[in-house]
Protein backbone atom coordinates (compact mmCIF):
# COMPACT_ATOMS: atom_id res chain seq x y z
CA UNK A 1 0.00 0.00 0.00
CA UNK A 2 1.36 3.36 -1.08
CA UNK A 3 -1.12 6.06 -0.15
CA UNK A 4 -1.42 9.83 0.01
CA UNK A 5 -3.89 11.37 2.46
CA UNK A 6 -4.40 15.11 2.10
CA UNK A 7 -5.69 16.82 5.22
CA UNK A 8 -4.48 14.25 7.73
CA UNK A 9 -3.52 16.11 10.89
CA UNK A 10 -6.71 15.39 12.83
CA UNK A 11 -10.25 14.06 12.74
CA UNK A 12 -11.32 12.07 9.71
CA UNK A 13 -8.03 12.57 7.84
CA UNK A 14 -5.92 11.33 10.73
CA UNK A 15 -8.20 8.31 11.17
CA UNK A 16 -7.92 7.51 7.46
CA UNK A 17 -4.14 7.66 7.53
CA UNK A 18 -3.94 5.36 10.56
CA UNK A 19 -6.53 2.93 9.18
CA UNK A 20 -4.70 2.70 5.84
CA UNK A 21 -1.45 2.01 7.67
CA UNK A 22 -3.08 -0.69 9.80
CA UNK A 23 -4.93 -2.35 6.94
CA UNK A 24 -1.98 -2.05 4.58
CA UNK A 25 0.25 -3.91 7.00
CA UNK A 26 -2.43 -6.54 7.60
CA UNK A 27 -3.04 -7.11 3.89
CA UNK A 28 0.50 -7.07 2.55
CA UNK A 29 2.92 -6.46 5.40
CA UNK A 30 3.90 -3.13 3.84
CA UNK A 31 2.53 0.40 3.85
CA UNK A 32 3.87 3.84 3.06
CA UNK A 33 1.53 6.69 3.96
CA UNK A 34 2.13 10.28 2.90
CA UNK A 35 0.20 12.67 5.13
CA UNK A 36 -0.33 16.35 4.51
CA UNK A 37 -1.60 19.43 6.28
CA UNK A 38 -1.54 23.12 5.59
CA UNK A 39 1.46 23.59 7.89
CA UNK A 40 3.63 21.52 10.24
CA UNK A 41 2.01 20.85 13.61
CA UNK A 42 2.37 18.60 16.66
CA UNK A 43 -0.86 16.90 15.62
CA UNK A 44 0.54 15.96 12.20
CA UNK A 45 3.74 14.69 13.84
CA UNK A 46 1.67 12.55 16.20
CA UNK A 47 -0.20 10.99 13.27
CA UNK A 48 3.16 10.16 11.69
CA UNK A 49 4.27 8.56 14.95
CA UNK A 50 1.07 6.52 15.04
CA UNK A 51 1.74 5.27 11.52
CA UNK A 52 5.23 4.22 12.60
CA UNK A 53 3.88 2.40 15.64
CA UNK A 54 1.63 0.39 13.34
CA UNK A 55 4.67 -0.79 11.42
CA UNK A 56 4.20 1.44 8.37
CA UNK A 57 6.40 4.21 6.99
CA UNK A 58 5.13 7.80 7.16
CA UNK A 59 6.12 10.78 5.03
CA UNK A 60 5.06 14.35 5.81
CA UNK A 61 4.32 16.96 3.15
CA UNK A 62 2.83 20.38 3.92
CA UNK A 63 1.05 23.02 1.87
CA UNK A 64 -2.28 24.78 1.42
CA UNK A 65 -4.28 22.79 -1.13
CA UNK A 66 -6.34 25.92 -1.75
CA UNK A 67 -3.27 27.49 -3.36
CA UNK A 68 -3.43 26.57 -7.04
CA UNK A 69 0.31 25.85 -7.15
CA UNK A 70 0.35 23.41 -4.22
CA UNK A 71 -1.65 20.30 -5.25
CA UNK A 72 0.75 19.42 -8.08
CA UNK A 73 3.71 19.78 -5.72
CA UNK A 74 2.06 17.59 -3.08
CA UNK A 75 1.30 14.93 -5.67
CA UNK A 76 4.84 15.00 -7.07
CA UNK A 77 6.46 14.82 -3.63
CA UNK A 78 4.22 11.92 -2.61
CA UNK A 79 5.03 9.98 -5.78
CA UNK A 80 8.73 10.58 -5.26
CA UNK A 81 8.63 9.61 -1.59
CA UNK A 82 6.80 6.33 -2.22
CA UNK A 83 8.03 5.48 -5.68
CA UNK A 84 4.45 5.53 -6.93
CA UNK A 85 0.94 5.56 -5.46
CA UNK A 86 -1.88 3.03 -5.11
CA UNK A 87 -4.40 5.28 -3.39
CA UNK A 88 -4.94 9.02 -3.10
CA UNK A 89 -7.41 10.43 -0.59
CA UNK A 90 -8.52 14.06 -0.93
CA UNK A 91 -9.81 14.84 2.54
CA UNK A 92 -8.83 18.47 3.16
CA UNK A 93 -11.85 20.70 3.53
CA UNK A 94 -13.04 23.87 5.23
CA UNK A 95 -16.36 25.45 6.20
CA UNK A 96 -17.53 29.04 6.45
CA UNK A 97 -21.20 29.24 7.46
CA UNK A 98 -23.46 31.98 6.22
CA UNK A 99 -26.59 32.66 4.16
CA UNK A 100 -26.07 32.77 0.40
CA UNK A 101 -27.93 36.08 0.14
CA UNK A 102 -25.15 37.90 1.98
CA UNK A 103 -22.16 35.60 1.40
CA UNK A 104 -18.99 37.33 0.25
CA UNK A 105 -17.29 36.42 -3.01
CA UNK A 106 -14.13 35.78 -1.01
CA UNK A 107 -15.83 33.15 1.17
CA UNK A 108 -17.48 31.48 -1.83
CA UNK A 109 -14.21 31.27 -3.76
CA UNK A 110 -12.04 30.20 -0.83
CA UNK A 111 -14.25 27.18 -0.12
CA UNK A 112 -14.30 26.20 -3.77
CA UNK A 113 -10.52 26.58 -3.94
CA UNK A 114 -9.97 24.17 -1.04
CA UNK A 115 -12.93 21.80 -1.29
CA UNK A 116 -13.27 21.39 -5.06
CA UNK A 117 -10.45 22.91 -7.10
CA UNK A 118 -7.79 21.47 -4.81
CA UNK A 119 -8.94 17.85 -5.22
CA UNK A 120 -9.27 18.35 -8.99
CA UNK A 121 -5.72 19.67 -9.31
CA UNK A 122 -4.50 16.91 -7.02
CA UNK A 123 -6.23 14.33 -9.20
CA UNK A 124 -4.51 15.76 -12.26
CA UNK A 125 -1.12 15.50 -10.57
CA UNK A 126 -1.47 11.84 -9.56
CA UNK A 127 -3.30 10.51 -12.60
CA UNK A 128 -0.29 8.94 -14.31
CA UNK A 129 0.87 7.33 -11.07
CA UNK A 130 -2.56 5.81 -10.43
CA UNK A 131 -2.85 4.64 -14.02
CA UNK A 132 0.46 2.81 -13.63
CA UNK A 133 -0.80 0.91 -10.59
CA UNK A 134 -4.49 0.64 -11.55
CA UNK A 135 -5.04 2.56 -8.35
CA UNK A 136 -7.85 4.47 -6.70
CA UNK A 137 -8.79 8.07 -5.94
CA UNK A 138 -11.20 8.78 -3.08
CA UNK A 139 -12.57 12.19 -2.12
CA UNK A 140 -14.21 12.91 1.21
CA UNK A 141 -17.35 14.89 0.37
CA UNK A 142 -20.36 15.23 2.69
CA UNK A 143 -24.04 14.43 3.00
CA UNK A 144 -24.33 18.23 2.66
CA UNK A 145 -23.24 17.78 -0.95
CA UNK A 146 -26.19 15.46 -1.56
CA UNK A 147 -28.83 17.50 0.28
CA UNK A 148 -29.04 21.29 0.71
CA UNK A 149 -27.64 22.53 3.98
CA UNK A 150 -29.15 25.93 4.77
CA UNK A 151 -26.75 28.43 6.25
CA UNK A 152 -23.64 26.53 5.17
CA UNK A 153 -22.41 29.23 2.80
CA UNK A 154 -20.91 27.64 -0.30
CA UNK A 155 -20.06 24.40 1.54
CA UNK A 156 -22.95 22.33 0.12
CA UNK A 157 -22.22 23.64 -3.35
CA UNK A 158 -18.53 22.76 -3.12
CA UNK A 159 -19.25 19.23 -1.94
CA UNK A 160 -21.93 18.68 -4.60
CA UNK A 161 -19.41 19.78 -7.21
CA UNK A 162 -16.80 17.47 -5.70
CA UNK A 163 -19.15 14.49 -5.96
CA UNK A 164 -19.88 15.24 -9.61
CA UNK A 165 -16.16 15.70 -10.30
CA UNK A 166 -15.49 12.22 -8.90
CA UNK A 167 -18.27 10.71 -10.99
CA UNK A 168 -16.92 12.35 -14.13
CA UNK A 169 -13.35 11.23 -13.35
CA UNK A 170 -14.64 7.69 -12.81
CA UNK A 171 -16.00 7.70 -16.35
CA UNK A 172 -12.87 9.23 -17.84
CA UNK A 173 -10.39 7.09 -15.91
CA UNK A 174 -12.32 3.81 -15.92
CA UNK A 175 -10.79 2.61 -19.22
CA UNK A 176 -7.37 3.02 -17.60
CA UNK A 177 -8.37 0.82 -14.66
CA UNK A 178 -8.40 3.71 -12.17
CA UNK A 179 -11.37 3.83 -9.79
CA UNK A 180 -12.73 7.10 -8.40
CA UNK A 181 -15.28 7.36 -5.59
CA UNK A 182 -16.57 9.82 -3.01
CA UNK A 183 -17.44 9.17 0.63
CA UNK A 184 -20.13 11.39 2.12
CA UNK A 185 -19.95 11.52 5.93
CA UNK A 186 -22.92 12.47 8.03
CA UNK A 187 -22.58 13.81 11.55
CA UNK A 188 -19.12 12.82 12.76
CA UNK A 189 -17.61 13.75 16.10
CA UNK A 190 -14.25 15.34 15.29
CA UNK A 191 -12.05 18.03 16.85
CA UNK A 192 -13.72 20.51 14.47
CA UNK A 193 -17.19 19.70 15.83
CA UNK A 194 -16.26 18.89 19.43
CA UNK A 195 -17.56 22.21 20.75
CA UNK A 196 -21.06 21.17 19.64
CA UNK A 197 -20.90 17.84 21.44
CA UNK A 198 -19.60 19.46 24.60
CA UNK A 199 -23.26 20.18 25.30
CA UNK A 200 -24.62 16.80 26.55
CA UNK A 201 -28.18 17.69 25.57
CA UNK A 202 -27.24 18.45 21.96
CA UNK A 203 -25.04 15.34 21.80
CA UNK A 204 -27.92 13.19 23.04
CA UNK A 205 -30.40 14.75 20.60
CA UNK A 206 -28.07 14.13 17.69
CA UNK A 207 -27.57 10.50 18.70
CA UNK A 208 -31.33 10.07 18.93
CA UNK A 209 -32.16 11.25 15.41
CA UNK A 210 -29.67 8.90 13.75
CA UNK A 211 -31.32 5.53 12.94
CA UNK A 212 -28.24 3.72 14.30
CA UNK A 213 -28.65 5.85 17.45
CA UNK A 214 -25.16 7.29 17.49
CA UNK A 215 -23.18 10.03 15.84
CA UNK A 216 -20.28 8.67 13.83
CA UNK A 217 -16.61 8.54 14.73
CA UNK A 218 -13.74 9.34 12.34
CA UNK A 219 -12.82 5.67 12.05
CA UNK A 220 -16.30 4.93 10.68
CA UNK A 221 -15.34 6.98 7.63
CA UNK A 222 -11.79 5.64 7.55
CA UNK A 223 -13.07 2.08 7.23
CA UNK A 224 -15.13 3.01 4.16
CA UNK A 225 -12.14 4.75 2.56
CA UNK A 226 -9.92 1.75 3.25
CA UNK A 227 -12.49 -0.54 1.64
CA UNK A 228 -12.73 1.66 -1.45
CA UNK A 229 -8.96 1.67 -1.78
CA UNK A 230 -8.71 -2.10 -1.50
CA UNK A 231 -9.13 -4.91 -3.99
CA UNK A 232 -12.39 -5.78 -2.22
CA UNK A 233 -13.89 -2.76 -4.03
CA UNK A 234 -12.31 -3.57 -7.38
CA UNK A 235 -15.66 -3.23 -9.22
CA UNK A 236 -16.83 -0.08 -7.43
CA UNK A 237 -16.33 3.26 -9.15
CA UNK A 238 -18.28 6.46 -9.67
CA UNK A 239 -20.10 6.06 -6.35
CA UNK A 240 -20.96 8.63 -3.68
CA UNK A 241 -21.30 6.49 -0.58
CA UNK A 242 -23.17 8.01 2.35
CA UNK A 243 -21.78 7.00 5.73
CA UNK A 244 -24.23 8.70 8.04
CA UNK A 245 -25.89 5.97 10.10
CA UNK A 246 -28.98 6.25 7.90
CA UNK A 247 -29.68 9.84 8.91
CA UNK A 248 -30.03 11.58 5.55
CA UNK A 249 -32.56 9.05 4.25
CA UNK A 250 -34.72 9.15 7.39
CA UNK A 251 -36.76 12.26 6.53
CA UNK A 252 -40.08 10.41 6.15
CA UNK A 253 -39.84 9.16 9.73
CA UNK A 254 -40.47 12.74 10.89
CA UNK A 255 -43.77 13.17 9.02
CA UNK A 256 -46.53 13.57 11.66
CA UNK A 257 -49.22 10.89 11.69
CA UNK A 258 -47.28 8.11 9.96
CA UNK A 259 -47.52 4.61 11.35
CA UNK A 260 -44.53 3.64 13.45
CA UNK A 261 -42.71 0.35 13.07
CA UNK A 262 -42.40 0.12 16.84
Amino acid sequence: MKALVVGASRGIGAAIALRLAKDGIARSGFAQIVITARAPSPALTEVASGITRLGAQPHIVTGDIGDATVPARIGAEAIEACGGLDLVVANAGITSPGPLATLSIESWERLFAVNTRGPWLLAQSVYEALRATKGSFVAVASMSGMFPHPGSGSYSSTKAALIMMCQQLAQEWGPDGVRVNAVCPGMIRTPMTESIYADPAIAARRDEIVPLKRVGQPDDIARVVSFLGSDDARYVTGEAIRADGGFSSSILSYVPGLAKSR
